[in-house]
């Protein structure tokens, strides 16, 4: 039945048992076996990577938020309680740690926001913070601050053409 050393002193560790070992036919010895080198999952890894997700220079904010939710589904974070909060806390910490916008995080922990806020108020928070610098960075075209254009970017777009 044992093609090899090592297959046996696999089954001797999978079923400590002798008198079992001894009576199993293939489908237990199959069963057996097949739990034995089922492969095992290291939880303590993943919540490491989980811990170790950093928002990137040009990942908006609700995907990262999006990036660090996916991830959590990975990890074991939620207990049996139906009001247990410990995935969404989790998820709202590795957000506010692993994000880029120092504004959006002082804010969150200044305001003790919930996940829910955290995502409202960050994705709120930088499209106001892009919306400024579309603006600011407009300025050197032929559209003033208000929007309008300038007659004397006008007049001198017309008279380089």
């Amino acid at each position: 039945m044992f093609s090899s050393h090592k297959l046996y002193e696999d089954w001797c560790v999978a079923q400590p048992d002798e008198n079992e070992r001894a009576k199993a036919k293939w489908p237990e010895f199959m069963r057996t076996m097949k739990e034995y080198y089922k492969p095992t999952e290291n939880e303590t890894l993943k919540h490491f990577t989980f811990r170790s997700i950093l928002q990137q220079p040009d990942e908006t904010f609700p995907r990262f938020c999006n990036r660090v939710e996916a991830e959590a589904k990975h990890c074991n974070f939620k207990c049996p309680s139906v009001n247990c909060t410990a995935e969404s806390v989790a998820i709202r910490d590795q957000i506010i740690i692993g994000t880029n916008d120092t504004s959006i995080r002082e804010e969150a922990l200044k305001q003790s926001w919930d996940l829910k806020d955290l995502r409202q108020e960050g994705m709120r928070m930088e499209s106001a913070a892009r919306g400024g610098a579309q603006i600011s960075n407009e300025g050197s075209s032929n559209v003033n601050k208000i929007g309008k254009y300038s007659f004397s970017n006008i007049k001198s777009s017309q008279s380089q053409a």
